[in-house]
């Protein structure tokens, strides 16, 4: 009997251990496709890519909803065709502020990684991510030109890049990408990001060339594009200064904390609450239109410390002052005369001065 319970024990525990490895592989599985699917910027890495992840099908050809509409402001001809095919190609961008993905239908922003903010402290190779487009979130940012004869008006424009990866070089300032477009009817128009060393702020011009004969119009516009998924939420964040100082300063060494904000002492008592009892009862509220620090002869005692002029007990007085070279000390006999002779006066108001300057 014993020996039957024994094997079926035996038996539990191998298929618990098949269960839980089979468990922990796929989770890794799941962190990795979700991990590649989450961002282009982390996976291409190396600058001389030559193949680029493409967009989803959905994601070439914007919806009514995408673009905003505005009112015809003139009679005008519907905006050409454009002469381009949709391929679907995506351009990284990378400075040391920025790592973009920019897709060539519409020239929009779908990733924006920030390298000098971390998503993970002890992961120093993922960028904390600002805007993405992915199965699980979509959070981009668009612009583009409509109206009359915007090229983004009937379906979002079709650029073309000089290249697929753009980076600023450590001998530049500046960065700038052109994504290139031109119509049916020769309008030229050029998408321009421009990036500068050191800032945040992405700046988008368009450049149009009209070729044609007809009047050309179109409007600018921008906007962010998010879907229904919930936004992040704060994890952690750090104590403000009222619970740092509770915490760091409230140790058994100090008998009593006094506040004169009411608020601020509750707040003070309900952190400390959360630690000990006995800590919540030590803080006091002291309620006081004058300063605390005056009513208690703290602000006097700063003002003195402060102060560059500094009273021996025998009535002298010391003159503290800072110049660019050195800390002068001038030691002053003041209103203390002595009893017997200067020299006496002198020796005494000096030996006073020395222990007021060694503490």
């Amino acid at each position: 009997m014993d020996l039957q319970r024994s094997l079926l024990i035996g038996a539990i525990a191998v298929l618990s251990f098949m269960l839980l490895t089979e468990w922990v592989a796929f989770k890794d599985d799941k962190a990795a496709i979700e991990t590649a699917q989450a961002t282009r910027l982390i996976a291409n890495t190396d600058s001389n890519t030559a193949e680029l992840p493409q967009v989803s099908e959905p994601a070439l050809f914007a919806t009514d909803d995408d673009v905003p509409s505005t009112p015809e402001l003139i009679e005008a001809e519907a905006p050409p065709q454009i002469t381009q095919k949709n391929s679907g190609r995506i351009i990284l961008v990378r400075t040391d502020s920025l790592q973009l993905a920019i897709d060539l239908n519409g020239g929009d922003i779908i990733e924006l990684a920030l390298p000098r903010y971390l998503e993970e402290i002890d992961n120093p190779d993922i960028p904390f991510v600002l805007l993405e487009q992915n199965d699980s979130r979509t959070y981009i940012a668009q612009s583009g030109l409509i109206g009359s004869n915007g090229i983004d008006s009937k379906g979002r424009a079709l650029f073309t890049a000089s290249a697929d990866n753009f980076e600023l070089s450590e001998s530049d300032d500046t960065l700038v990408v052109d994504l290139n477009l031109t119509t049916a009817d020769n309008i030229k128009v050029t998408k321009r990001f421009t990036f500068t060393r050191g800032e945040y702020l992405v700046e988008i011009d368009y450049i149009v060339v009209n070729n044609s004969n007809a009047r050309w119009q179109a409007n600018l516009f921008g906007q962010i594009k998010r879907d229904s998924t919930p936004a992040p939420i704060c994890v952690y964040r750090e104590p403000d200064l009222i619970e740092r100082s509770v915490r760091s300063f409230l140790t058994d060494n100090v008998g009593q904390v006094i506040c004169d904000n009411e608020q601020t002492t509750n707040e003070m008592r309900d952190i400390a609450g959360r630690i000990s009892r006995r800590a919540k009862r030590r803080i006091q509220y002291l309620p006081s239109r004058q300063s605390i620090f005056e009513k208690i002869g703290i602000q006097k005692q700063i003002d003195e410390a402060f102060s560059r002029q500094v009273w021996l007990k025998c009535g002298g007085y010391l003159v503290i002052d800072e110049t660019e070279a050195m800390i002068t000390v001038d030691v002053n006999t003041g209103r203390f005369t002595g009893r017997r002779n200067q020299e006496e006066t002198i020796f005494q108001t000096n030996m006073l001065a020395a222990r007021e300057v060694a503490t």
